[in-house]
């Protein structure tokens, strides 16, 4: 459930500038609206949602994929379903001046945008984890002793995830290669190597029976949340 921190959102998108802006979408909210935004989706994408075996994960990337289109396409000036996606080789998709980033976990869907490159990261606390199995695999020894619990390795897990889509790699980096134990200045390992922009904080975010978090590359910018409510851009 969002919580009260985020606000409603605004009848037209915040201007561009040098701050960061997360939009909140609770996905059974937007399901009578699927038929409308898989218009706006390019065919690989509608194929794409017509392979997913389950009605519910075929709804869940179709609001967000369509979600992200209004958003991407209000901000570059051109109808959503003329957004054009690049991938990079670990299938993450970019467009031409702006970058974004996005993340689900059960009824949650979070779109993060900004100048510089971003990561979101969120997941649903009623997740089963195996946190003794999972955290010497993930985890340096330093946060190892903060995630004793589930809370505690959501909240580094969260934290963990958010930076490394940010930089790109997704999992393919060494998830002991960075340590977020403090989120205001995460630590690279001393091996470890970035191609590019390195997120430099994350943001914790508040939210009702989730955990999420937003990695920056710019120190100084400000993370604006949103509750994107289903009436927008209707």
């Amino acid at each position: 459930m969002v919580s009260d921190a985020w606000a409603p959102m605004p009848a037209f998108l915040p201007p561009p500038g040098p701050d960061a802006h997360v939009w909140w979408i609770d996905v059974p909210r937007w399901t009578s609206r699927v038929p409308r935004l898989r218009r706006v989706l390019a065919a690989d994408e509608r194929a794409r949602a017509s392979r997913l075996r389950f009605p519910g994960d075929a709804d869940r990337f179709v609001i967000g994929r369509g979600v992200l289109r209004l958003l991407l396409g209000e901000r570059l000036g051109v109808p959503p379903g003329q957004v054009t996606f690049a991938y990079s080789a670990n299938g993450k998709p970019s467009v031409p001046g702006l970058e974004f980033n996005v993340a689900h976990s059960a009824d949650v869907i979070l779109i993060a945008t900004h100048r510089c490159p971003i990561g979101i990261d969120v997941e649903c606390v009623e997740r089963v984890i195996d946190v003794a199995g999972m955290g010497p695999i993930c985890f340096t020894p330093r946060e190892r002793a903060l995630a004793t619990d589930q809370d505690g390795f959501l909240r580094l897990w969260t934290r963990k995830e958010a930076w490394l889509k940010a930089v790109g790699t997704g999992l393919s980096f060494p998830l002991r290669g960075i340590d977020v134990t403090e989120a205001a200045a995460p630590k690279l390992a001393p091996e470890a190597r970035v191609e590019g922009a390195v997120p430099v904080r994350i943001v914790d975010l508040p939210a009702r029976g989730y955990v999420a978090a937003c990695a920056l590359t710019e120190a100084d910018a400000r993370v604006h949340l949103w509750n994107l409510q289903e009436t927008w851009h209707l």
